[in-house]
């Protein structure tokens, strides 16, 4: 991650799907550009999907960097607007981000002891996020299905329900109480499904012995 102080806004593109925020560094003699999509992308099936509380979250973005609302962002490329821009691998963004690491098929099998930081309930499902050497992973537990006729996420209430009971019996803790699982120890392992697809599977809590 580096940080770029000061860079010009030069141009703003829209569609229906993202802004994109075009800065100049002119002392080195490049372009940043700062997306921000209006729709969510399922790494599941590799598509942006719409989602409203997307767009309500660029909304607030706008009010809260340049005092507009979505629309006027397309009003401000010629007004001289300096911001600090915070750069990435893959994407450039007015704040600094904690990207999201991924483990690899080589990771396979490996298991090993993390602290808990974050637990995050969404429509598609809880997040379970962890440190490990330096980098932010998580651990899903699902509950939506993606419906392709309407390119959306649903909430399936039997597998939500499923998947708290399931969260209720690794962890010993109640599902309205999750954040209590910040701060705990817990064991994870890499695993394999069908053959390609890599995930984090983090291990139930002991049970004590009745």
């Amino acid at each position: 991650m580096g940080k770029l102080e000061n860079l010009t806004l030069i141009e703003v593109t829209q569609d229906m799907d993202k802004t994109v925020l075009t800065f100049l560094d002119r002392e080195h003699g490049e372009v940043r550009d700062v997306t921000w999509n209006t729709k969510k992308y399922d790494p599941d099936t590799n598509k942006w999907t719409p989602s409203q509380e997307t767009m309500e979250r660029v909304e607030g973005w706008a009010k809260e960097y340049f005092d507009t609302d979505y629309v006027g962002l397309a009003n401000l490329g010629d007004q001289g607007i300096t911001k600090d821009i915070y750069t990435y691998d893959k994407f450039n963004s007015l704040w600094e981000s904690t990207q999201m690491a991924k483990f690899t098929k080589e990771d396979v099998g490996q298991i090993f002891s993390v602290t808990v930081t974050d637990v995050v309930e969404e429509v598609s499902g809880l997040k379970i996020k962890f440190d490990y050497e330096g980098e932010t992973y998580q651990s899903n537990m699902g509950w939506a299905k993606y419906i392709e006729a309407t390119k959306e996420w649903f909430l399936d209430p039997i597998k939500k329900s499923k998947q708290q009971a399931k969260f209720e019996d690794k962890f010993g803790i109640a599902f309205e109480n999750k954040e209590q699982l910040i701060g705990r120890d817990v064991m994870v392992e890499v695993s394999l499904a069908f053959g390609t697809a890599v995930y984090v599977e983090i291990k139930p809590f002991p049970k004590k012995k009745k």
